[in-house]
């Protein structure tokens, strides 16, 4: 993939993320998805392999696959049809989605100190909020 940028899935990791969920089940997409945004505060460490990206990328993906997501994401959601879990997105997974993002939205992590670094308004950040509004009306999340 020849672009990089803020946006879900604009990488190489992004790309090859949406080719394994491709070709799962539901269930192990779930469990994937839960397997980064569950693992959020381990970022960094030895033996972890997932990335603030993934972190963006993983919401993202759950977004889309709240019902309406993909239509209000509909920019977004390029080349993401085959990998968005149709079913099974419960509150606490759209919880774990929001709060990840909301930390990469945060000053001090590689994907904001990249993409953002200080421009609200740039594309990453419209994006990233863009993610979180639709996680956000997609149910009744607690705070």
């Amino acid at each position: 993939m020849a672009t990089w940028g803020p946006e879900p899935f604009a990488s190489d990791a992004g790309q090859d993320l949406l080719d394994r969920l491709a070709g799962s089940t539901d269930d192990e997409r779930l469990a994937v998805l839960r397997e980064i945004l569950g693992g959020v505060s381990r970022i960094g460490e030895r033996g972890f392999d997932w990335f603030e990206q993934d972190v963006v990328d993983a919401a993202a993906l759950v977004a889309l696959s709240v019902p309406g997501g993909m239509e209000q994401l509909a920019d977004i959601g390029h080349g993401a049809e085959a990998a968005v879990v149709i079913g099974g997105v419960d509150i606490g997974l759209r919880t774990q989605a929001l709060v990840g993002l909301e930390l990469m939205l945060q000053p001090g992590n590689d994907w904001h100190d990249t993409w953002i670094d200080g421009d609200e308004d740039c594309e990453g950040a419209r994006t990233a909020h863009a993610i979180a509004a639709v996680l956000r009306s997609s149910s009744v999340l607690p705070g």
